[in-house]
C-alpha cells in the first residue's frame, strides 16, 4: 500500500493518523512518501501560480527525504519534514514491523502459500537470518516472536484441516460409500455442499491445470443446479467430494510438512530488516 503525505488537507496530526491506519489494517509494506510537485504536472503549475514553490526547488524526485519543495498549506516545511520522519520511524521500526507481520500471517488465507518444500538456499537464508537478526546483536524477542507465530499457525492450520477432513468423511463420505445409490439428497446440507463446491473449485483451478476454465465452469454449473434442486447424482457428488477432499488434504500436508507460514514469516522478517536499514539511512542522514 502507498501513502502520500503533504496534501493541502494534511496537518501535523496526519502522520499519527497514517501510522494508526497502517498498524490497524494491518499493512506490512506501507510505502509512504512526501507529496512532490513534479515539473510539468498540474500540481506544479498550481503551486507555482499560488507562489508556494521554493525558488531553489529543482527537479528532485526523492519523496522520502527531508527536502520539502513547496510551502504546505497547514504547516511549515520543517513541520512537514518532521512529520515525514515520524511516519518512517514508527512504521519501519523493527518491533512494529514484526508485529504487523504477525497480524498479516494470521489473516493470510491458505491459497497464497506455496506447497513446495523449502530449498537448500531457503534453509541457508533462514540460518543467516537467525544469526543476523535474532542473535548477533542480542536476543531479539520480537523477531523470534514472529517466527514462533509462523510455526504455531502452521501447527494450528494443519490440525484444523485434519479436523475438516474427519468431518467431511463422517458427514459425506459415509453416505457415498454405498456403490448402488444413484442420487444424494442435499436438503439440510446445502450450505455444507456449497463449501465443498468451493473446495472443489479451488482444487481444480490450482492443481488441475490441464482442465480448462470452461470445463470447470460447466462441471460446477451442474453442481450448482443440483444443490439448488436439493439433489445431486451420486457420480457428481463423488466428484465434488473427491476434489474437495484432495484440496483440504493438500493443505493439511502442506502445513504439516512444508511449514509455509513459518517460511513466510522468515521472508517478512527479512523485508522488515531491509526496510529498517533504508529508514535509518533516510532519517539519520
Amino acid at each position: 500500500a502507498g501513502f502520500i503525505y503533504g496534501g493541502d488537507e494534511d496537518t501535523m496530526e496526519t502522520p499519527e493518523r497514517i501510522v494508526e491506519f497502517i498498524e490497524q489494517a494491518p499493512v506490512f509494506s506501507a510505502m509512504t512518501g512526501m507529496l512532490i510537485p513534479l515539473p510539468g504536472t498540474k500540481l506544479h503549475e498550481r503551486l507555482g501560480e499560488e507562489g508556494r514553490l521554493r525558488e531553489d526547488a529543482g527537479e528532485e524526485c526523492n519523496n522520502v527525504g527531508n527536502d520539502v519543495q513547496f510551502e504546505p498549506l497547514k504547516m511549515s516545511r520543517d513541520e512537514m519534514a518532521r512529520g515525514m520522519n515520524y511516519i518512517l520511524e514508527r512504521v519501519f521500526d523493527l518491533s512494529n514491523s514484526y508485529g504487523r507481520a504477525g497480524r498479516v500471517l494470521e489473516e493470510s488465507p491458505n491459497h497464497i502459500f506455496r506447497s513446495s518444500y523449502p530449498s537448500f538456499s531457503s534453509f541457508r537464508a533462514a540460518l543467516l537470518s537467525l544469526w543476523n537478526q535474532g542473535i548477533k546483536k542480542g536476543f531479539d524477542r520480537d523477531y523470534f516472536g514472529l517466527l514462533w507465530k509462523g510455526f504455531t499457525l502452521d501447527r494450528r492450520r494443519a490440525s484444523a484441516t485434519r479436523g475438516e477432513l474427519r468431518v467431511m468423511d463422517e458427514v459425506i463420505g459415509t453416505s457415498l460409500a454405498d456403490p448402488f445409490i444413484e442420487e444424494v439428497s442435499v436438503d439440510g446440507q446445502r450450505e455444507y455442499w456449497q463449501q465443498l463446491r468451493g473446495h472443489a473449485h479451488d482444487y481444480m483451478i490450482r492443481f488441475q491445470p490441464e482442465v480448462s476454465r470452461e470445463e470447470i465452469d460447466l462441471r460446477l454449473g451442474r453442481v450448482d443446479e443440483g444443490i439448488s434442486e436439493g439433489r445431486l447424482t451420486a457420480k457428481l457428488a463423488r466428484e465434488v467430494y473427491s476434489a474437495a477432499r484432495e484440496h483440504v488434504s493438500k493443505y493439511a500436508q502442506m502445513h504439516s510438512r512444508n511449514w509455509p507460514t513459518l517460511v513466510h514469516a522468515f521472508g517478512l522478517a527479512a523485508r522488515a530488516y531491509h526496510y529498517g536499514i533504508v529508514k535509518d539511512s533516510i532519517v539519520h542522514n
